[in-house]
């Protein structure tokens, strides 16, 4: 996605209807700090009558959650600062710079007394209109303010503490209340959408972690904890070299694929990127094979390949017969092992052709049960890489690029009329 530099405080993309410019105002001119819970003891916090919003809350959330409180003890005569909607809470120390003055609005209408905790510190509007909660909670973790509150905190000999003084005079650029309106929504929308899939996600990991320990049979068991119904005979142990060719994969330089550039990936020792260190217009390999990285911080681990290629410092395994052994069923298998406890460590971690000789598994003598649980784990890693696609607007999009600052104006704007 593109972005467009504005000359004046206007976004280039924007609602319709909106044309006026946004406006410069400093923290002092609009609005009051007070603080959290004071004169409080260990004993206030283990004997509570009330809720307050504890440091965590604030911490990890944009809009304050008012169902996650804690419990302190306040007499009748007690004067503390209560919060209440519209306000915007704020961490006050951190051990490091960039967490501290870290925001959290109040979105909801609070309809109890809740107190804040003592390392927080709040920040209320004169005028409780001239902010929209959700646009305010987006703005001030955004990286033009947050950048600016950075810079107003000291560093002591532990922790980074944010000056109020000099926090009041941080300057923030907004739009019109109406304007306001229409982007928080927006992206309150988006956040929402985004957390659905940060659950669904979570959830296909446990439901895939599940599968991986009760499918496969653990040692001194015949037959796995999760079977497909029409399946009911013992898995038995077998050599990895009884199935499969071993290859060590041969080599090919960084000037080789330099010199021959192509579409044929070459695969080698690496793990990012898949693997892939670059692409050649030849192969070496075509079809169904199970790869390994052989050498480095992450030997031993396992790829799958369905397509031509070539390898260069990594391993290879090729199935003697594919009608008797399913490949990808083999790469679950080994995937789920833990191979790099009986791989070599010295300066640099080696998994070797002989280590991989040495591995006996479990399994299924049937294809079709090995094929079955193969397709089964398959469809679960390509719904759970779907949701991870979708669920990356919420770091590359629509989080970090609500920003306004200076001469610069950047704006989301795939999602505006």
């Amino acid at each position: 996605m593109n972005y467009i530099r504005a000359k004046r405080l206007v976004p280039e993309i924007r609602f319709k209807n909106f044309t006026d410019a946004w406006q410069s105002w400093k923290l002092e001119n609009k609005g009051f700090l007070y603080s959290g819970l004071t004169s409080k003891t260990k004993k206030d916090f283990a004997n509570g009558n009330s809720k307050y919003i504890s440091y965590l809350n604030v911490y990890k959330n944009f809009n304050t959650d008012l169902k996650d409180k804690s419990s302190v003890f306040i007499k009748p005569d007690d004067k503390q600062n209560v919060i209440e909607k519209g306000d915007i809470l704020f961490t006050m120390s951190s051990e490091t710079y960039q967490e501290v003055g870290l925001s959290s609005v109040v979105t909801e209408k609070v309809n109890e007394k809740i107190y804040l905790n003592s390392f927080c510190f709040g920040y209320r509007l004169n005028e409780t209109n001239f902010l929209f909660p959700h646009f305010a909670s987006f703005l001030f973790r955004s990286d033009a303010v947050r950048n600016k509150i950075i810079l107003q905190s000291n560093g002591g000999t532990s922790r980074f503490n944010l000056s109020k003084k000099s926090f009041l005079n941080i300057e923030i650029k907004t739009p019109q209340i109406e304007e306001q309106q229409k982007i928080g929504q927006l992206f309150y929308t988006l956040d929402k959408i985004v957390s659905l899939y940060e659950r669904k996600i979570n959830l296909f990991e446990k439901l895939r972690k599940y599968f991986l320990q009760n499918m496969f049979v653990k040692e001194n068991e015949g037959k796995p904890n999760v079977r497909f119904n029409k399946f009911d005979t013992l898995w038995t142990q077998k050599n990895i070299e009884d199935n499969f060719i071993i290859d060590g994969g041969g080599f090919v330089s960084k000037q080789e694929i330099k010199n021959n550039p192509g579409q044929y990936p070459v695969y080698s020792s690496q793990t990012s990127n898949n693997g892939k260190m670059g692409s050649i217009n030849y192969y070496k390999y075509d079809g169904e094979f199970i790869t390994w990285t052989t050498r480095g911080a992450l030997a031993g681990s396992i790829f799958y390949r369905n397509e031509k290629f070539s390898v260069s410092n990594a391993g290879l395994l090729q199935a003697k017969d594919n009608q008797l052994s399913d490949v990808k069923f083999y790469y679950y298998v080994l995937k789920n092992s833990n191979l790099r406890t009986i791989m070599t460590i010295g300066s640099i971690p080696q998994f070797t052709v002989q280590m991989i000789k040495n591995i006996n598994c479990i399994i299924p003598d049937n294809k079709e049960e090995q094929e079955q649980i193969s397709n089964f784990l398959t469809h679960i890693d390509i719904t759970h890489a779907q949701l991870k696609r979708k669920q990356k607007p919420k770091n590359g999009l629509f989080l970090w690029n609500l920003v306004l600052f200076e001469e610069k104006s950047y704006f989301l704007h795939k999602h505006l009329i």
